[in-house]
């Protein structure tokens, strides 16, 4: 789960922070939020298909990195269910990053701290509740509830942070592509669900390494034809 928050999340955090932070200090305060949402743009094109993927790919995943050992085929599985809910959170874990940078490259660093800090004393009854009545699994629920709670309320008080310094600043276009974005997520979750239903893997973890090669190509292949038929050729 945090392999591709690393590879997507940091990557576009910590590429834009000193660009973002440039473009703040120079007061040019339009091309810090086009900046801004065109990186959270990028996240929203690759997150969802990487959360879709480990979803889908849970089982073969975590038989393909774990098995061999110790593990027993019912401690895979156990270890896949949980990975299934943590997978779904990916693409607010990867947010997260970059929304606080948002903020950070604003001179306003103990904003994102003290809203994580609070939001994290209020999820401790959450925690102990699920994980009452679903064990482990009732552990990922809050945590993956967590970070979705936390990512709203980030860019909801990055929508009021942009309103102070761009007035009237027109989402439109962000927004049309969001909306655009989603029938591709929607056609790539359908086809790894059809893909992940094929049968190929079968409790060993050769069956596992070819079931996730093949979703790994066909939802990878997917989703660079959109990049490149639906995006602009700077967009990445």
């Amino acid at each position: 789960m945090r392999i591709p928050i690393a590879i997507i999340g940091q990557a576009a955090g910590m590429a834009s922070f000193p660009y973002l932070s440039r473009l703040w200090s120079e007061k040019k305060f339009s091309d810090y939020v086009d900046t801004l949402l065109g990186e959270i743009s990028k996240l929203w094109a690759l997150g969802p298909i990487a959360a879709i993927f480990v979803v889908f790919y849970a089982t073969s995943l975590t038989h393909c990195i774990y098995g061999g050992g110790k593990l027993t085929v019912f401690d895979l599985n156990e270890t896949a269910s949980v990975l299934e809910i943590f997978g779904t959170g990916i693409f607010f874990w990867a947010s997260q990053i970059l929304l606080s940078r948002g903020f950070y490259a604003a001179q306003r660093t103990w904003l994102p701290s003290v809203l994580g800090t609070v939001l994290s004393a209020l999820m401790v009854p959450v925690y102990f509740y699920l994980s009452n009545k679903y064990s482990y699994r009732g552990l990922a629920m809050a945590g993956t509830l967590g970070i979705f709670i936390y990512c709203g309320i980030l860019w909801i008080m990055l929508r009021g942070h942009v309103a102070q310094v761009v007035p009237g600043y027109d989402y439109k276009a962000f927004y049309q592509f969001l909306l655009k974005w989603s029938g591709v997520i929607v056609v790539v979750g359908l086809v790894s669900f059809g893909l992940s239903k094929l049968g190929i893997y079968q409790g060993t973890r050769f069956s596992a390494f070819a079931d996730v090669s093949l979703g790994a190509l066909v939802v990878g292949g997917g989703t660079l034809w959109g990049l490149r038929t639906m995006t602009p050729k700077d967009f990445f």
